[in-house]
């Protein structure tokens, strides 16, 4: 899971053992037989420690723990970035209520950035905005950073309800989809997005300073 405040991953703990991927991880690391490719990262010292540490406690070499920590970052990032692929029923949200319980709840987690875009879509909710143009707003640098921060709104809010969490057309959570509502625009072939109605009435009850 991706922590936008520290710009790292992370995993929950339970009973002294790791949940979800990074289980799996640890489980099957070095079993898969693929052809690598070479490439070289700078590390800071104390990251280098870290990783000469934990690659000796699984007896395996630094660069094959770093090649798996990639593709575990890259299987956690890229649902998040993925483009729309199809429209969700607001039937299937929660309501307006779950909504207003979450954001209580899970307000102490939104960054500025987070805030910003609510806040620009809540002034106007009839406008569909463009991930860029949400992007430029909260001060990401791309398309993308709107994209994965709509989507870690959304996580966070399914974390808490324990709701169904929307679908890609292949399958693949759909975090942004609890948050908005995405649309193809057929004159320009890009996706837009506004505020789902659930959503837009419980930012006017919750005070997310938006």
């Amino acid at each position: 899971m991706y922590d936008a405040e520290s710009g790292s991953f992370f995993a929950p703990f339970i009973g002294g053992r790791i949940v979800n991927r990074y289980q799996q991880f640890a489980d099957k690391a070095l079993s898969r037989k693929e052809s690598t490719v070479r490439f070289s990262i700078g590390l800071e010292e104390s990251t280098d420690k870290r990783l000469e540490c934990l690659a000796t406690e699984m007896d395996v070499s630094k660069s094959a723990l770093c090649s798996d920590l990639v593709r575990l970052g890259l299987d956690e990032l890229e649902p998040f970035f993925k483009k729309p692929s199809d429209v969700v029923n607001n039937d299937s949200l929660p309501t307006t209520e779950s909504y207003i319980d979450a954001f209580q709840h899970i307000r102490k987690h939104l960054t500025k950035g987070h805030t910003s875009m609510l806040s620009i879509m809540c002034e106007y909710p009839e406008k569909s905005f463009k991930a860029s143009g949400l992007a430029s707003a909260a001060g990401y640098k791309g398309y993308g950073g709107a994209n994965l921060q709509l989507g870690r709104i959304g996580y966070l809010i399914s974390e808490y309800l324990k709701c169904p969490i929307p679908k890609h057309s292949n399958g693949d959570d759909f975090y942004s989809a609890l948050i908005v509502q995405w649309t193809r625009d057929t004159q320009d072939e890009c996706w837009r997005c506004k505020l789902h109605p659930q959503v837009q009435e419980a930012l006017s009850v919750v005070d997310l300073d938006v």
